[in-house]
């Protein structure tokens, strides 16, 4: 009994000595771990299957609220300028509904073509989305969103119709990133900020101190046809006017192009006003403005009546040099009340 007691305490002892000689490195060495290294220089603050995500659940939100045409089922995943535009379009499809010229709704898509994502730390993160084309649309849409802090969802801020034959600029390499453009960002032809402003001012007055500072556009030209033509039609029994404003409450939003330039989000409310001021003449106004205020078919102008319209306007904003013009690439205008004096 004794020897086989001895016998075990020895084997034990030299598994003991076996195991420290392991421990010691005296045996197989353990493999090593080599963990990827940290990626250099600046990087997207989503990648592409995130980004994915967001644009799924901002397109859903925006189906649901479409279908029950009730804004506050915008609230969860649309902001800014892109929630008044859609509100705007709610109450106009509303108002229309029963006429013989319905206002449908801008159709929308998430689905992307071409994506620029915003690199850094700081917040607000941005994504710009070029979308391919709608079914029943004719051109692709540019979507801007938004993540204010790292506890929020993206929200969608803005979005244009791209103008016809435009030239969309290079956004950055998509593995790193777009740089974030500040509104007062020197260094451009004008910085975003100044851009809204001078752009309402063309807008506004075909002899504008700015009105070589963009390239033509189709919108620009629409707008000074449109008024040239309703100027003429009531010029027997008064005047009508229209004037356009930066909207100073909605900082442009802007990420930086490959070439140092920027596409710019901004916003800018305009007026149209009707003023009946030859006595004992009629005027009148028919359409949507109509339909908006309540008439079935026109309003009968006694002082004035007074359209609003809400505007949302893309730049693409090359860097400063001689010659270098601005080029709007997208807008989007909305009727969003009617006042009668």
């Amino acid at each position: 009994m004794r020897h086989r007691l001895r016998d075990r305490v020895l084997r034990a002892g030299a598994l003991t000595l076996a195991a420290a000689a392991v421990l010691a490195g005296c045996a197989i060495p353990v493999p090593e771990v080599e963990a990827d290294p940290a990626p250099e220089g600046p990087q997207p603050a989503l990648d592409e299957p995130r980004v994915d995500r967001v644009l799924g659940a901002v397109g859903e939100a925006l189906a649901a609220a479409d279908a029950a045409q009730d804004p506050a089922l915008l609230a969860p995943r649309v902001t800014g300028p892109a929630l008044q535009t859609r509100e705007a379009e709610y109450l106009l499809a509303q108002a229309t509904a029963e006429s013989e010229s319905p206002t449908a709704l801008q159709t929308l898509t998430t689905d992307p073509q071409v994506i620029a994502v915003s690199h850094g730390e700081e917040w607000p993160k941005t994504i710009f989305v070029f979308t391919t084309i709608a079914d029943g649309m004719n051109t692709p849409l540019l979507l801007g969103l938004q993540q204010d802090d790292p506890r929020s969802p993206y929200h969608l801020f803005s979005w244009v119709r791209l103008l016809p034959e435009v030239t969309t600029p290079a956004t950055a390499v998509a593995a790193e990133g777009s740089p974030q453009v500040a509104p007062e960002a020197e260094g451009l032809v004008l910085t975003p900020t100044q851009t809204i402003a001078a752009y309402a001012d063309a807008l506004s007055d075909t002899e504008s101190d700015y009105a070589d500072t963009f390239a033509a556009d189709v919108f620009r030209t629409f707008v000074s046809e449109d008024r040239i033509a309703i100027a003429e039609s009531v010029e027997d029994a008064g005047e009508y006017t229209e004037a356009f404003a930066a909207d100073t409450d909605v900082a442009p939003v802007s990420l930086g192009t490959a070439d140092g330039g920027a596409i710019v989000f901004g916003a800018i409310r305009s007026t149209q006003t009707y003023e009946r001021t030859v006595d004992d003449s009629e005027m009148s106004v028919g359409g949507q403005i109509a339909l908006l205020a309540g008439e079935e078919e026109s309003i009968d102008v006694e002082t004035s009546v007074t359209a609003s319209y809400y505007l949302t306007v893309a730049f693409y904003v090359p860097p400063a040099a001689d010659g270098a013009t601005i080029q709007v690439i997208g807008a989007e205008r909305v009727l969003d009340a009617v006042t009668t004096e």
